[in-house]
């Protein structure tokens, strides 16, 4: 019911002057206001980010069962590991960890999704909870320290008991067996572990093998784009391509016809002579349009179709990884890796970024390359934003390399914050995933003095 305010009046029946002024504050309010003033933009912004909330809140569970005594575990476990099973069911600890795209995309239900009922009935599943909610934890409270031992005692248990329920027929065939054997690859990288990440995901490329392999994942969009993003973990953290189904009749054909309505990226790959694989530009240009599409429902308010979201990232991403590991010419190389950088917020979990050392390796290598001076302006677009979305998503600010390089581009052409921003929204710009991790990086690498470098710099070439 809306709120009533009442007003006095004299023996003559007139309000008080107090009381019209307040009545022509009421009537006048917001007729001045213009629409793009910082106050309209703020409280738009406000208004955007109060909806966000509420769709998180509508998207998380509610606690699945807030008795755990009525619950027979699959095998003995104590208090603390009651108390961490209930934490994750009741979804207080895995709110906070949704990855970026659970927020801005709306997928069908995952039909391997996990029902109550695997706590009681499958030990690997069991563990595989408790080690996740225990990763989850570290990962909050001792962000970049090693897990704790409890965790690494809910990890070997995990593997303990999976390797026993292999030992049953037809058990890696069950669904409770792909979901442990997903959640130890992911976590793993997580971790940093990428020996056992990989260990992990080669069996979980047999599992899904024997399911039907990508007949099997067409009717799960879900499913398939966390198998999507582990197969990205692996090629950009290993530099090792684990598999990528895909439809080998209509691999090459660009997502969006040629004849599609610009977006809003004025940058042009074509504008750079050397860079002339038709497949490379063909997925650079779908990742302008799917990118302007995702800015365009997020800015509306929208959220993006989840089947639609993954078949897209996929057919960028499985492209991406079928072309030739190395390019011809320095321009097509830097292209082809800064796509990769430019993705993997995508794909990240956790709202953690992974550290992905081979990636970074072949970034820094062509960045220490390229001298600014000498390339066109179109070249030089490419390069400052390959440059950002490196320090953003791969590599550390802290990293001398990146440090170094920022201040001698980004540092000696002055861009402020926003100044920097618009240059970047002319190539490729992901806002609902590069926002907070921009301004953070931003930040980080401008807080540095570039005279320090350019002078390290100097004193290097004269020795």
């Amino acid at each position: 019911m809306p709120a009533f305010e009442f007003i006095t009046s004299d023996s003559t029946g007139k309000p008080t002057a107090t009381d019209l002024r307040r009545v022509r504050s009421r009537c006048m309010r917001g007729v001045h206001k213009k629409p793009n003033s910082r106050r309209s933009v703020r409280e738009a912004k406000q208004q955007q980010e109060q909806a966000r909330i509420v769709r998180l809140s509508n998207s998380i569970p509610s606690p699945l069962c807030t008795d755990l005594s009525t619950i027979t575990f699959a095998d003995t476990i104590g208090p603390d590991s009651r108390r961490l099973i209930h934490k994750v069911l009741a979804s207080d600890l895995m709110s906070q960890f949704l990855a970026p795209v659970e927020e801005v995309t709306e997928f069908p239900l995952d039909k391997t999704a996990a029902p109550i009922s695997w706590l009681s009935d499958d030990a690997p599943f069991l563990y595989a909870v408790l080690f996740t909610g225990s990763l989850m934890e570290d990962l909050l409270s001792h962000e970049r320290q090693e897990p704790r031992s409890e965790t690494y005692k809910y990890l070997r248990k995990t593997i303990a008991s999976l390797n026993e329920k292999l030992n049953k027929p037809g058990s890696h065939l069950e669904d409770s067996t792909l979901q442990v054997v997903m959640n130890l690859a992911m976590s793993t990288a997580v971790m940093g572990d990428w020996d056992a990440a990989w260990t992990h995901s080669a069996g979980l490329h047999r599992i899904l093998a024997l399911k039907g392999g990508f007949q099997y994942l067409l009717s799960n969009a879900k499913l398939h784009y966390k198998i999507d993003r582990i197969i990205m973990a692996m090629a950009i953290g290993l530099g090792k391509k684990l598999f990528c189904p895909f439809n080998q009749s209509t691999m090459w054909i660009p997502l969006y016809p040629a004849a599609d309505p610009t977006t809003g990226f004025s940058f042009d790959i074509r504008m750079i002579p050397e860079i002339d694989d038709q497949r490379l530009i063909d997925i650079f240009r779908d990742l302008q349009h799917f990118a302007w599409e995702l800015n365009e429902r997020v800015q509306n308010g929208e959220r993006c179709e989840g089947t639609y979201f993954q078949k897209a990232t996929h057919s960028i991403q499985s492209r991406m990884m079928h072309l030739p590991d190395r390019c011809d010419d320095s321009a097509s190389e830097l292209l082809h890796v800064g796509m990769y950088a430019c993705v993997t917020p995508v794909f990240n979990t956790f709202r953690r970024n992974l550290q992905f050392s081979s990636l970074a390796h072949r970034l820094k290598n062509l960045h220490r390359s390229i001298e600014m001076s000498l390339i066109s302006e179109a070249h030089a677009d490419l390069v400052i934003w390959v440059l950002v979305m490196s320090a953003m998503t791969v590599t550390s600010t802290e990293d001398f390399w990146i440090r170094e390089k920022w201040a001698m581009v980004i540092g000696k052409l002055g861009l402020s914050l926003e100044g920097l921003k618009s240059r970047l929204s002319r190539v490729v710009w992901l806002g609902p995933f590069f926002e907070g991790a921009y301004r953070k990086t931003y930040n980080a690498l401008s807080r540095e003095d570039v005279g320090i470098f350019l002078a390290n710099r100097s004193k290097a070439h004269e020795s």
